[in-house]
């Protein structure tokens, strides 16, 4: 076992090593070893894991991540850093040449996986667990004799054992006082740091291990809609975890958390949950991040994604471009019902006091009135970034609501409870035909009303107006030549959007509050040109069959890949300077 904060080490040395070493589809489509290509590495991985992280090949990742025998991202590095590393491994873990001659091979991934997970409770001692990396060689005994040669110059104290044929390299880890162990087996050497007292029976017991991961039936399920095949994969058995810290969860998050409601939720979610990937492609000039859930099958986590239940006809029927789109359709009510049901009785009774009070002040019963009558569509939007200004938010607002009639009576009774200079600020009139509630602010008018089953506010009348005119049809969104970004807004996702050239100008219309003197003015331009790059973020999320499938995305012009282009926009830009 090792503690948590080991964990950054290992993985740092195993990458250094690999340097020095190296230093969707639908269920049932195709089986896992067609979706899965890397299966030579991702089999050797025994059936317990509990996480696994597995890295594209060295000459792959070096490519796509810009590093030379001398740089990384495009930045250089300093020479004396560079004679370090020779001087500390043998060779230079960023030339592709000198990792080929120190025995390992930069052509094939390598992985990181962590065994044995126990969360501790209490702070102390931290949450434990074993490490285990993968690293791919040509030459085992070449490899064997680089990790010699450098303990021979920090760690003089390892000792060296064979057995069954398996030649075994072990010392202590000096900082961390973890103990480790290398070995090859297959064309793979094997590199454990964990706090046992010999780590060689760990990794005898790992090479001995003749299942597989990727027999299993969590994996199974999940694999064929993961590419575990490119860039950087990880791999969550979410289901094991629960199972092996049975109770330990729940205590962990009841003493970081300020609630013990909070803590047995988070318990009994992780319960409703199978396994996770998170997965991102290292090559692409686009940031795309993908996560897989995989739910248990009697998931009440499953009950809150309702995409019958999204419904963005308004905010979508406006013609001007929007800035910024907020989506989500879930049910209410059931919402509600699950974290009641999930909290302790002495807090459910709590809540249920502070809804009778709000009901006896108002009138209003919150439950039947207010959750029961919503239908389950959000949405808030913002548009033509250029006319935002402090006046005018062009922001929009809308909710789905199963009884105008109900909401109508919600409303009134609402600005009834509002003291006379508050209720004395709110009018009503006809607009297209609709009542609409008009709230007089001290710089802007907020226009409120209810059309088509959809409560309505908006910030000034024009706006206003065309939300209620509104045809998603005929909106910005019809017109966009992005066509996946186009069928992303207009389909039944989850959705987050933020449009960067139109966010570029709204900030331009209040860039006289963070001007500064002394060339503040250019230096702010620079950074807003540095983002010009950058088209949208637009992350989404929805529900197909047992998994919870999530993109977060980030659509640029970049002609290199994404993490390139970002580091050397951000040595241009130097963003420490005001």
């Amino acid at each position: 076992m090792m503690k948590m904060r080991s964990l950054v080490i290992f993985v740092s040395v195993a990458f250094i090593l690999v340097s020095a070493a190296c230093t969707g589809l639908r269920h049932g489509e195709q089986p896992v070893e067609h979706a899965v290509k890397e299966m030579s590495l991702l089999e050797r991985i025994p059936e317990n894991v509990g996480v696994l992280v597995k890295f594209e090949a060295p000459e792959m990742l070096y490519q796509h991540m810009a590093v030379s025998e001398n740089s990384i991202l495009g930045k250089s590095l300093k020479q004396s850093n560079i004679e370090k590393m020779r001087n500390w491994l043998g060779f230079n873990p960023l030339d592709l040449q000198e990792l080929r001659q120190a025995g390992f091979d930069p052509e094939k991934s390598f992985g990181v996986a962590v065994f044995n997970i126990r969360i501790n409770p209490d702070e102390k001692p931290e949450t434990e667990f074993d490490a285990l990396a993968l690293l791919p060689v040509t030459d085992g005994a070449a490899a064997m004799d680089t990790i010699r040669k450098g303990l021979e110059k920090e760690n003089p104290l390892f000792t060296e054992a064979e057995k069954d044929g398996v030649y075994y390299l072990k010392w202590n880890h000096s900082e961390t006082g973890a103990e480790c162990c290398a070995a090859v087996q297959d064309q793979y050497l094997y590199l454990t740091m964990n706090s046992k007292p010999d780590p060689q029976a760990f990794l005898e017991s790992v090479i001995r291990d003749k299942s597989s991961v990727t027999r299993t039936e969590t994996f199974r399920e999940i694999a064929p809609h993961t590419d575990f095949n490119r860039g950087l994969a990880f791999y969550f058995n979410i289901a094991g975890l629960v199972e092996a810290n049975s109770g330990r969860i729940e205590k962990a998050a009841t003493a970081r958390s300020a609630s013990a409601d909070e803590a047995e939720l988070v318990n009994e979610s992780l319960k409703e949950c199978f396994a996770a990937t998170i997965t991102t492609d290292l090559a692409s000039p686009d940031f795309s991040l993908k996560t897989v859930l995989s739910l248990m099958p009697d998931s009440d986590i499953k009950k809150l994604w309702e995409p019958h239940l999204v419904n963005r006809q308004k905010i979508l029927g406006i013609k001007e471009p929007a800035v910024l789109l907020i989506s989500f359709g879930t049910d209410i009510m059931e919402y509600y019902k699950t974290i009641t049901d999930k909290i302790s009785g002495e807090r459910s009774g709590s809540l249920k006091t502070r809804m009778d009070e709000f009901e006896q002040k108002t009138g209003i019963d919150p439950e039947k009135e207010v959750l029961g009558n919503l239908s389950g569509s959000m949405n808030l939007a913002m548009y033509d970034g250029a006319s935002i200004n402090l006046m005018n938010y062009n922001a929009l607002f809308t909710a789905g609501i199963r009884d105008e009639q109900v909401m109508r009576n919600v409303i009134d009774k609402a600005i009834q409870t509002l003291p006379p200079n508050k209720e004395g600020m709110i009018s009503r009139g006809k607009i297209c035909g609709k009542d609409a509630y008009i709230v007089n602010g001290p710089m802007t008018k907020i226009y409120a009303g209810i059309d088509d089953n959809t409560f309505v506010v908006a910030s000034g009348k024009p706006l206003f107006e065309k939300a209620l005119n509104a045809d998603k049809n005929k909106g910005f969104a019809a017109n966009l030549i992005d066509e996946q970004l186009k069928e992303s807004l207009m389909g039944k996702r989850n959705i987050f959007y933020l449009n960067i050239d139109e966010s570029v100008k709204a900030v331009n219309s209040f860039a006289m509050f963070f001007r500064e003197p002394a060339g503040g003015e250019q230096k702010f331009k620079d950074k807003l040109d540095a983002v010009s790059g950058f088209k949208y973020v637009l992350a989404s999320s929805g529900l197909e069959q047992d998994m919870i499938k999530s993109e977060l995305k980030v659509e640029t012009r970049f002609t290199r890949p994404f993490f390139v282009e970002v580091a050397e926009i951000a040595y241009d830009a130097d963003w420490e300077k005001p």
